[in-house]
């Protein structure tokens, strides 16, 4: 079987978009344990929710443009899967 570059691109590329489906799935689901359940203000505290809101809310900044402009760049997909 050859290596086909162009495959590796796609799948990594919706690889990273996966990536941002499951955090704007945490990212819900997170704020509604916080805001919506009897004791959710107990169980995830202030600074765990801002900690989360924020990284999450920078991956999804990240991906998306870069997946849009360059869906092709090696390291951009090297990087991603090595962090």
């Amino acid at each position: 079987m050859q290596y086909n570059r162009e495959w590796a691109f796609a799948l990594a590329n919706l690889g990273l978009l996966s990536e941002t489906g499951w955090e704007i799935y945490d990212t819900l689901l997170v704020s509604y344990k916080k805001f919506f359940t009897h004791d959710g203000h107990r169980k995830v505290t202030t600074e765990n929710y801002l900690m989360k809101l924020f990284h999450h809310s920078a991956g999804m900044m990240i991906i998306v443009p870069l997946n849009y402009y360059y869906p092709r760049l090696y390291y951009y997909h090297f990087l991603s899967f090595i962090c």
